[in-house]
């Protein structure tokens, strides 16, 4: 039995006495690098698989490219169910994703295949290579920096735990579930954000139940709308950011809470980690902020008074002409447009002489109302499936640390 830093004689005590630590190569074939050519759209050859384009482990087959190949450098490189990638360099490095169905398609150089043999399953593996056991190593083996990547050495040496092939069947099928069960919540997300764009366009475009139309410098428009211009005074007020003294920073809550860009933007209302004890342009609660330096267009409402960078802007709207959420969901579709006003050849950023003269199609507060409360409702439905998906990846993780060192037992 092996044995090395991370897992030692009592590290192995956690384990059940017939499961089995095995280095990666006594269970694997040798492992394999990718091939070296490029990418096309053209369907030239088999499908082209990259680093990019596995996604949240996740491999849309759709999109990814083609590339020529001869016949025996397709035998060499193809992929076939079973087969384990990793990413060996780049922000994903250590990563896998485990090959189930597929087309015709080779992997790439930045790639790394591994292919379990008889005694181990690919889908158990596939998880353990998701366990903190393996990350630790691979943490390890990089020696904490963040440049270095891994190679068929490295993962050729790597410590695997291994129960016996009816368990390691068992544990598959129940994270398999959860899994599954993660990525049906990610595409309920991703259609939904998808449904809430088209709803923005139309109802930024189109209102609610209009039949009559009036063409306008900005397109045709309802003909109970009007076109103002964002620095409209009976509108909204813009106030742009200017940061404090850097002297005035503090991360224990002295002064204004401190909004430096977009960068402290998460979810909706941010909430920013830094003080300052010199404000001087300062955001209400409810204004809305937009980042008016690179990347210039991103939105978000201020959750209380803030004190706001140069990096952002507040809107401060007219509440007797229009509702506040009305003017974060406008200025959220309107994010590509804004972004195209920007100016720089290094540093892209807006100008508030450009957001005053910005032009906004503004209807009657009682429809801003309607549009804000459907969007709400769509806004409430991604909230719940992040909560369900949230919820279900911790699901995930508590039982990966249970039933791969085999503190839980299935029976």
């Amino acid at each position: 039995m092996k044995t090395n830093t991370l897992l030692t004689q009592s590290d192995q005590k956690e384990f059940p006495s017939n499961w089995e630590i095995k280095e990666l190569s006594a269970i694997c074939e040798k492992p394999e690098y990718g091939y070296t050519e490029s990418a096309s759209t053209k369907e030239i050859g088999p499908k082209f698989l990259r680093i990019t384009d596995i996604q949240n482990g996740v491999v849309n087959w759709d999109t990814v490219p083609f590339c020529k190949c001869s016949k025996d450098n397709f035998e060499k490189y193809q992929l076939h169910s079973g087969d384990i990638l990793f990413a060996r360099t780049g922000a994903t490095t250590g990563k896998s994703y485990l090959i189930t169905d597929c087309p015709d398609s080779v992997f790439a150089s930045y790639l790394i295949r591994v292919r379990p043999k008889s005694e181990i399953l690919p889908s158990f593996l596939y998880w353990y290579f998701n366990s903190s056991y393996y990350w630790q190593q691979i943490h390890q083996r990089k020696g904490g920096s963040t440049q270095s990547g891994v190679n068929g050495t490295i993962l050729s040496k790597l410590l695997v735990v291994v129960p016996p092939v009816p368990e390691q069947e068992k544990i598959t099928n129940t994270l398999s579930i959860i899994e599954t069960s993660i990525q049906l919540t990610r595409e309920i997300i991703r259609k939904t954000r998808i449904l809430k764009t088209g709803m923005m366009h139309q109802y930024f475009v189109n209102g609610i139940n209009h039949t009559n139309f009036k063409e306008t410098d900005i397109g045709l428009i309802p003909k109970k709308w009007n076109v103002v211009k964002l620095g409209d005074k009976s509108i909204s007020e813009i106030i742009m950011g200017q940061s404090p003294p850097s002297s005035s920073y503090n991360k224990n809550s002295q002064g204004l809470p401190f909004l430096q860009g977009n960068a402290d933007f998460g979810e909706t209302y941010p909430r920013p980690d830094t003080f300052t004890t010199n404000p001087i342009k300062i955001s209400q609660e409810n204004d809305i902020l937009i980042s008016v330096r690179a990347p210039v267009g991103e939105v978000n409402i201020s959750p209380f008074q803030c004190c706001i960078g140069r990096g952002l802007g507040a809107i401060r709207v007219n509440l007797q002409k229009m509702n506040y959420m009305f003017m974060f969901y406008y200025m959220k579709y309107a994010a590509t447009k804004l972004h195209s006003l920007s100016t720089g050849s290094t540093f892209k950023a807006i100008k508030k002489s450009d957001l005053d003269n910005f032009d906004i199609a503004l209807p009657p507060v009682p429809e801003q109302e309607k549009i804000v409360k459907i969007l709400s409702e769509v806004d409430k439905k991604l909230e719940l499936e992040n909560i369900r998906k949230n919820k279900l990846e911790q699901i995930k993780q508590g039982l990966m640390n249970d039933l791969l060192t085999g503190k839980k037992r299935l029976n």
